[in-house]
């Protein structure tokens, strides 16, 4: 049989990664996307499992008072902790796509040393698309659009503060905003609806009290169990980005082991 024909003995490593990572549609992404999340979900889930403890003890202490205006304050607090928990699952699928294996517990130390700039970005993120959304709706959207790589940059490409990781994401997303935006907002959007769904069936199945309690939990135990699933989304977008104006995939075949064509 001809080599043609054994492309194991022809290809190297570094050539079929290029091949696996064509330039797809937004759709192509958020499947891809969830591909590599649920190949890795684990992993995922274990590296977001300890930043997203607090929410899930905030959840339980807000069902006991009312909060009022302290919801904006809420919103900022899960907001912190979302964005470390989203850039721990981040690290975990980029070393999946990039070596081939996981370690969550490196995953979640190298978010941890990023905090700053992971929790500056995702709060300044937070703040001004909330803010474009209560006053005209569509300058909320352009800010999802600009920042739709926030809060993963600073875990991906270490060595950026926020503002240049801020700076960094408006780049990458430059000449995309339609695709940043689209294969962002949407599944972000399915989350936020299935939270708000089962958080609110439960509250009125069991009353109150304990309906005001169990829903959070509800709520909270929907964003870990989905949030693996935005985080590689937004990892294989950003791949995507840096394909397209970078060439990122030749990048890594020239720094591949054995990214020749073998004898």
């Amino acid at each position: 049989m001809s080599q043609a024909t054994e492309p194991d003995e022809t290809y190297s490593p570094a050539m079929s990664r290029i091949a696996a990572l064509r330039r797809v549609s937004g759709a192509e992404i958020v499947d891809e996307g969830i591909q590599l999340a649920r190949q890795n979900y684990g992993a995922m889930i274990m590296a977001a499992l300890v930043p997203l403890l607090p929410i899930l003890g905030m959840r339980i202490w807000a069902s006991s008072v009312r909060l009022g205006l302290w919801n904006y304050l809420l919103i900022l607090f899960n907001s912190f902790w979302t964005s470390l928990a989203v850039a721990s699952a981040a690290r975990v699928a980029m070393d999946a796509l990039e070596v081939g294996s996981t370690d969550p517990a490196r995953a979640l130390r190298i978010a941890l040393r990023r905090a700053w700039p992971v929790v500056l970005c995702g709060l300044y993120r937070t703040t001004f698309a909330l803010l474009g959304f209560v006053l005209l709706v569509i300058p909320g959207l352009y800010v999802v659009s600009v920042y739709a790589l926030i809060p993963i940059l600073p875990v991906v490409e270490p060595g950026m503060g926020a503002w240049q990781t801020l700076r960094r994401s408006a780049t990458l997303t430059r000449g995309a905003r339609l695709l940043a935006f689209g294969t962002y907002f949407a599944p972000y959007a399915v989350v936020a609806g299935s939270n708000l769904v089962l958080t609110t069936l439960t509250a009125r199945a069991l009353g109150p009290h304990a309906g005001r309690l169990f829903g959070g939990l509800v709520g909270g135990s929907v964003v870990l169990a989905l949030l693996p699933f935005l985080a590689a989304i937004q990892v294989r977008l950003y791949v995507e980005l840096r394909m397209r104006r970078e060439a990122i995939d030749i990048e890594w075949a020239l720094s591949a082991p054995n990214a020749g064509v073998a004898s």
